[in-house]
């Protein structure tokens, strides 16, 4: 009987833990059973699609909306959010182990691979006090009955592993979560408050009584001499400022500024070096807001973690307007320097607005938000940071004031891709927008005056891929007014610009090999970026977007004295090395740019031994992009005429072969390109057949390389006659950049665009003639090259296949390319050649002058897969993710690698050839490798054969 008793008073203590407490009482954000939601059918793995999506208006007006889809086993998830009424608890929890209480109905649940998912309302864990919690269970250690024997109560002891969040317990994982408030909601700019979800139940129908206030008045935006106003929810009289926020449903604020007219506040400033007043008159901001947040999740295996994307934003209206006037007089020379003026700290510190403000320099948290994805608990907490401040610059005499309002609507966005970062975008529209022209007497050089806020939003939670870690949205909003004298300098106060350091290559890392990537980490002023892995393809060479290694927005003077550490790492299946690292501290700067430009940067490992040479751009610019996008060109490149020195070729070589056929290699990045030459050794002149289309790159990288750069190598040009090198020579420096095109990045860094992109002209340039000397300096031949640069839209280059793409043997892919100077409609002839990349090994015996040389390969024409007159169309075509409406026309091919030409794990490019005006111009594909793919090896079946379509 005692037995009995004691598992039947045991049995009451799952119950006792607190349950799930979703946002705003609403049932349906609760975690809720898998089962119920998901398809019947399932894969070979039991993952089956679980979805469900619900909208609700709440009692007060307020709009709540969550929808999820995952692709999930809901075998392997115990949720003790939901089985908690079931009799399962948690009494035990530690990162790595876990002991649970369960009935016998749910031991199918407690197995190795298994995961075991709870809020903080239920997993009573030490360690995560307010976060979720996601195990997956190694191993059960200990298993025995907890009812006397009976087999209905178990307890478990588990040894787990603690995994991030959701996106490690299914293949894929999408929610979406929107609230709206109805204040926000409605066009009312001036509402009242409705909506008291921050509060219990039992009391917000009281505090509706409470916050009954008397009829709202509007703000006078015009006329400053009326008497006191009001904001939309309370009315206050005599105070100089009074600033009330108020949370509007857990997740909208109220900020009232109100100023009481008939006693406007005077700023009276009295310091030895400026006298005078500033008045502060009608300041009013007050804002709105609803906020959402969409969460992706996208597992691709074992060895990698899941790929995460979020977005989380406010969506709202706000309203401000404000007017501020000075009458100041300085006792400092108005000859001095304007930007060394400041006024005093200690007058700051005597601002009553200002100084009530201080309260906010500190986030300001609210209450979370609890809702679930399925069974998957999810909570994030907003919190408020708010700073303003009035400043001017500069030594003066005199009276100025300046003001404004405004309203309208504002969605700020923070978007996280656990592969490429943090980027923030603002999209808004501003309504009925008035600028008070500013009045000024002024007796002044220069001097600029105004206010500055900086709002900041912060979210923090479990829903950004990592537990219990926090971001912002950091906004500047500021109005000021700035006077000079022709000819003075403007000049803009601290003014923050952006500060980006953008890699473009690392050279000395020659080894060409699919499986091994390289990444570089830059650190910055306290902030670390690292770029994406990629391979070798004989220097390593970056292309991401802008925004991957924006640092930040800081001042001039935060600026100077830069300091950089970048860190080299090797990457192989996955797992990263670090190579070496390397400092750089920035000298001086010519308008925003570090010189010199580009920055050479030694990396060098930890013994000190030198590893590899990076190259990056410093920019400090409002707007870096227009500066990148100038040096960035695509490159036509021939020779249109040689003059050879026969006697001394004959000297420098004898027994030569004069019959020999004559190229040039072109060397750049360590990578070598033919050009066919008409002509022999035996006669003075000679000429190119060839042109060389090179894909959009930075211009930089023709420049020749630092002497202290032991791994550069400096672009040359060498004159081969068979496979005897007669002599080499410097490539001559072009590309002077001129900023120009903004927004043609969208291919080579990411930069989104809205319109169609600018294809300019195409500048030809013909640049010095060069003399070609053999080793011992004994001059061989003179060439005069001609170079082409065109804008990135406006060239030749490869939009398809990808950089290190893999392609599946046997089926067919499509190969996009642009030509320079091609129009919708125009019709070329096209040769498609395969070429093998063959280390030096497979071309043994072979002539390697006739082959081009990647680092230490050699890509080796597959003469049998040829396929010559292919007739294409230039045609509009989106590529990706791009519209055909925002790239130039292109044409096409699609091409199929079967056996037995071609096997798994062959390393690939594809030439392309085309006549224009007796030249033959060539362009290359990016790398990529064949790989048998899953069907083909279930088969052990011979590549399927498919026949190539037509361009």
């Amino acid at each position: 009987a005692m037995g009995k008793l004691a598992w039947c008073s045991f049995l009451l203590l799952p119950f006792a833990s607190a349950n799930f407490v979703p946002f705003a009482d609403v049932e349906e954000v609760k975690p809720h059973r898998l089962h119920e939601h998901c398809e019947e059918a399932a894969d070979e793995e039991g993952h089956r699609w679980c979805s469900r999506s619900f909208k609700k208006r709440l009692e007060d007006g307020s709009d709540i909306e969550l929808n999820w889809r995952m692709h999930i086993n809901p075998d392997r998830i115990l949720s003790l959010d939901t089985e908690a009424e079931h009799g399962v608890k948690v009494t035990r929890c530690s990162p790595d182990e876990l002991d649970l209480f369960v009935p016998h109905t749910h031991l199918g649940h407690l197995e190795a691979g298994k995961f075991i998912v709870g809020s903080h309302f239920v997993h009573n864990c030490p360690h995560l006090p307010e976060s979720a919690m996601y195990h997956k269970i190694l191993q059960v250690q200990r298993k025995r009955t907890s009812d006397g024997g009976v087999g209905k109560m178990f307890h478990y002891q588990l040894a787990t592993e603690a995994v991030p969040h959701m996106g490690y317990t299914a293949k894929h994982v999408n929610f979406y979560f929107n609230y709206m408030p109805v204040e926000a909601r409605e066009d009312d700019y001036w509402p009242k408050r409705r909506s008291y979800l921050d509060l219990p139940r039992e009391q917000r129908q009281q505090q509706r009584r409470l916050f009954n206030f008397p009829g709202f008045v509007q703000p006078n935006a015009g006329d400053f001499h009326t008497q006191g106003q009001t904001s939309a929810d309370m009315q206050r009289t005599n105070g100089i400022v009074s600033f009330n926020p108020d949370q509007l449903s857990n997740f909208g604020w109220n900020w009232n500024f109100f100023l009481n007219e008939t006693k406007a506040p005077r700023f009276v400033i009295d310091q030895p070096d400026t006298h005078g007043t500033f008045i502060l008159e009608n300041p009013y901001v007050k804002a709105h807001a609803g906020c959402f947040l969409n969460f992706t999740s996208r597992f691709e295996g074992f060895m990698h973690a899941p790929h995460i994307i979020w977005q989380a934003g406010l969506n709202g209206k706000g309203i401000m307007q404000g007017r501020l006037r000075g009458a100041l007089n300085s006792t400092r020379s108005m000859e001095m320097e304007a930007s060394s003026y400041k006024i005093p700290s200690t007058v700051l510190e005597n601002f009553p607005f200002l100084r009530i403000l201080t309260k906010f320099e500190e986030t300001r948290w609210f209450s979370p938000i609890h809702y679930a994805a399925g069974p998957m608990p999810v909570s994030f907490t907003p919190g408020f940071q708010f700073q303003m401040e009035v400043y001017h610059k500069g030594p003066f005499s005199g009276f100025l004031a300046t003001g404004g309002s405004t309203r309208g609507t504002l969605r700020p966005v923070l978007h996280f891709d656990s592969e490429k970062g943090f980027m923030q975008t603002l999209q808004g529209e501003l309504l009925n927008t008035t600028v008070y022209p500013p009045l000024y007497l002024i007796f002044t050089k220069a001097f600029e005056f105004g206010i500055r806020a900086d709002p900041i939003m912060h979210l923090k939670g479990d829903f950004m891929g990592f537990q219990n870690v926090e971001a912002a949205l950091h906004f500047r909003v500021y109005q000021n007014v700035s006077v000079y004298r022709q000819g003075q300098v403007h000049f803009g106060v601290d003014q923050r610009k952006e500060l980006v350091l953008f890699p473009f290559r690392v050279v000395g890392l020659s080894e060409l090999d699919f499986n091994t990537k390289y990444k570089l980490q830059i650190k910055a002023k306290g902030v670390e970026k690292t770029s994406a892995p990629t391979i070798s393809w004989g220097d390593v060479e970056f292309h991401e977007d802008v925004s991957n290694f924006n640092f930040g927005n800081c001042t001039d003077a935060e600026a100077a004295d830069l300091k950089i550490v970048l860190t080299l790492y090797k990457e192989v299946g996955g797992v990263a090395t670090q190579l070496g690292t390397g400092e750089y501290t920035v000298m001086s700067w010519e308008k925003g740019i570090a010189q010199p430009v580009p920055t050479w940067v030694n990396i060098v490992s930890a013994s000190n031994e030198p590893v590899a040479n990076a190259q990056l751009y410093i920019v400090h610019k409002v707007d870096p992009v227009p500066f990148l996008a100038s040096r960035i060109k695509g490159i036509g490149f021939s020779f249109p005429s040689m003059y050879l020195m026969p006697e001394q070729i004959s000297n420098e070589n004898p027994g030569l072969d004069d019959s020999c056929p004559l190229k040039i290699h072109l060397i750049l990045g360590n990578r070598s390109y033919l050009v066919d030459i008409s002509g022999s050794v035996k006669t003075p002149a000679a000429t190119g057949k060839t042109v060389i289309e090179l894909y959009p790159s930075f211009v930089d990288m023709w420049a020749q390389c630092a002497p202290s750069m032991q791994f550069c190598t400096s672009p040359q040009m060498e004159l081969w006659c068979g496979g005897t090198l007669l002599g080499s020579g410097p490539v001559p420096p072009f590309g002077i950049p001129v900023p120009e095109e903004p927004n043609f990045l969208e291919k080579m860094i990411g930069i989104q665009v809205t319109t169609a992109p600018p294809v300019g002209p195409a500048k030809t340039t013909m640049l010095p003639q060069v003399t070609l000397t053999t080793p011992e300096n004994v001059a061989v031949a003179t060439v005069t090259s001609e170079v082409r640069m065109s804008p990135a839209t406006g060239s030749s280059e490869f939009l398809s296949p990808s950089f290190g793409q893999t392609v599946t043997l046997g089926q067919g892919i499509q190969f996009i390319w642009t030509v320079a100077g091609c129009t919708p409609g125009q019709v070329l002839s096209f040769s498609v050649i395969p070429m093998m990349i063959e280390s030096k090994e497979e071309v043994m015996g072979q002539d390697l002058s006739h082959y081009r040389r990647i680092g230490d390969q050699y890509l080796v024409p597959d003469a049998g897969s040829t396929q010559s007159d292919v007739s294409g169309t230039c045609e509009s075509r989106s590529v990706l993710s791009v519209p055909a409406e925002q790239l130039p026309c292109s044409f096409a091919k699609e091409l199929a690698f079967n056996g037995p030409a071609f096997e798994e794990t062959d390393k690939l490019i594809v030439m392309v050839t085309w006549m224009k005006d007796g030249m033959q111009h060539k362009i290359y594909s990016p790398p990529f490798v064949l790989s048998a793919g899953r069907r083909l090896r279930q088969l052990q079946a011979g590549p399927v054969a498919l026949p190539p379509a037509t361009a």
